[in-house]
């Protein structure tokens, strides 16, 4: 699924804060070129104020995902991704990103991202 605005990629989040049980976080959804995004070589990004309970997720533009990709540009799974984070955050701070620790949070937030994304598919 490709989100065509802001307002849809916002839309989708509050209902998957609710399936994440998220819903006392405010988060804001911004779609972003890959120059805005903060990082290369990624698809979304989360920054997140755990004192108060804030964050910001980037979804990458379609206009700049690769179109030779292996796996194609899903917005609700990046978002739910980047979603599992908030619920990490206590625990992913201090990680070196090069660190086995972090690669491993890294897989194992995908998978579940794209489990919990096909649950809902089906349903």
């Amino acid at each position: 699924m490709i989100y065509e605005s802001q307002g849809q990629a916002q839309e989708a989040c509050k209902e998957w804060q609710e399936r994440l049980k998220l819903q006392h976080w405010f988060v804001k959804v911004k779609i972003c070129r890959r120059d805005d995004m903060g990082m290369d070589e990624t698809c979304g990004t989360c920054r997140w104020v755990l004192s108060r309970a804030e964050a910001l997720l980037k979804l990458l533009d379609p206009i700049d995902y690769p179109e030779d990709a292996i796996v194609g540009q899903d917005h609700e799974i990046t978002l739910v991704h980047e979603l599992l984070h908030i619920h990490f955050a206590p625990f992913t701070d201090k990680l070196d990103a090069d660190s086995l620790e972090h690669i491993a949070m890294e897989r194992a937030t995908e998978q579940i991202a794209r489990t919990l994304v096909e649950l809902k598919r089906n349903e």
